[in-house]
């Protein structure tokens, strides 16, 4: 849970006179007991032609059998599933990727005129549960945690819905981005050990999609859930999501299975061939620390527009690829010592202290972000002293 709905409600909770010793329950699922195996696993439909004259016409023409017409949509998958994996499955309308989550779902199940061959193990623990409509007039409130609204404040809370008045509304009446929220509410408190989630984040704005995304998989990896989510594309919400595997269907049947960081990976070397990436103005100083790899986090005034994902540092003269790993927005006055920590400083009065030299008009309620950094490349980049032809006097502008 974010830290603004922590604090709302710890706020709320005291008002009401709701805590008097309660802790928050540790939800958890019982994480599956083996792998999900799928082994030349096949799907086609078949669907009954009612004979008229321009049916009759067209099977003719194209040589289609007057019985019925299948359609193959999944052919010979393999591929393994581990408890608390998050697996993201890609590919275009028509690949296969319903059908795949459908049989999931189902446990394996078959549907009118569906055809599966192939093999599918599940553990015998196998619980799926999937993101889904919550079809209720009644207000999120009495839908989550029973008839505990303590529980029910933490549940919605801990999904990233912590605004009072979210509470009184039905389902219907909320933003796509707030129905997801309220899913993955209504998820955790099922017990499912598998979440399904089709067509994910498909209808969300860029913003959006990272933060369900973000909550989904941190959730469930905290509390031992696995996840097999499908999309056609993934843009916008693939690095918030973080998976461990990811699948690429075609719609000529053909598959390709990568780690989800060998993926990142593969994207980010095309982004770099396109050249289309943001950039972000540093100090000659910093970019050199940044490409000396003795610099992995940065500090920038303000709410910058970078975001998670391949970024340019650039001084005017030079530039550096690396990929913004985490990124946070707080004021000046909230760094912690953690935030110190994690920036390789050795304390919190030593970590203000650069940024204000840096930045020297901060006030307490100026806001700052923090950006996690990584390395593109393995092999150490040539290095030259951009310090020798600098002078010291000169300002550097910091302009995103």
């Amino acid at each position: 849970m974010c830290s603004e709905s922590e604090k709302f409600l710890e706020h709320r909770i005291e008002k009401l006179h709701l805590k008097n010793g309660y802790e928050p329950p540790e939800f958890s699922v019982t994480p599956l007991e083996g792998q999900i195996v799928i082994e030349g696993f096949s799907v086609s439909y078949s669907s009954q032609v009612r004979r008229t004259y321009k049916t009759h016409a067209v099977q003719q023409a194209f040589d289609i059998s007057p019985e019925d017409v299948v359609t193959t949509v999944l052919k010979g998958l393999e591929v393994r599933f581990s408890p608390g994996e998050v697996i993201l499955i890609l590919g275009p309308s028509g690949s296969g990727k319903s059908s795949l989550l459908d049989t999931l779902q189902n446990a394996g199940k078959l549907n009118v005129g569906k055809r599966v061959e192939g093999q599918l193990r599940f553990p015998g623990n196998y619980q799926p549960g999937a993101f889904v409509p919550i079809r209720s007039r009644k207000p999120l409130i009495e839908l989550i945690g029973e008839k505990d609204v303590r529980t029910a404040l933490y549940l919605l809370g801990l999904a990233g819905l912590s605004e009072p008045v979210l509470y009184l509304k039905r389902f219907e009446e909320l933003s796509r981005g707030q129905q997801y929220r309220a899913m993955l509410a209504k998820l955790i408190t099922s017990k499912s050990n598998v979440w399904i989630a089709d067509e994910f984040c498909t209808n969300l704005d860029a913003a959006t999609a990272g933060q369900v995304s973000d909550n989904v998989q941190r959730i469930a990896r905290k509390v031992g859930a696995t996840v097999i989510a499908a999309a056609p594309h993934c843009e916008n919400f693939i690095r918030a999501l973080r998976p461990d595997k990811v699948i690429l269907l075609t719609s000529n049947w053909e598959y390709s299975i990568l780690s989800g960081d060998q993926y990142l990976a593969d994207m980010d070397n095309s982004l770099l061939r396109k050249g289309v990436l943001p950039r972000l103005r540093v100090t000659p100083d910093l970019l050199l620390d940044v490409k000396l790899r003795t610099k992995k986090f940065i500090v920038r005034k303000g709410r910058s527009r970078a975001e998670l994902g391949i970024l340019i540092l650039f001084d005017g003269r030079d530039s550096v690829a690396v990929r913004v790993t985490s990124r946070k927005v707080i004021r000046f006055s909230q760094l912690s010592e953690e935030d110190a920590l994690n920036a390789d400083f050795q304390s919190l009065d030593e970590m203000k202290g650069s940024v204000l030299n840096t930045y020297p008009n901060l006030t307490d309620s100026s806001e700052v972000t923090l950006f996690s950094l990584e390395f593109l490349w393995r092999e150490t980049p040539m290095i030259y002293d951009m310090r020798a032809n600098r002078s010291e006097n000169k300002p550097v502008s910091h302009a995103d």
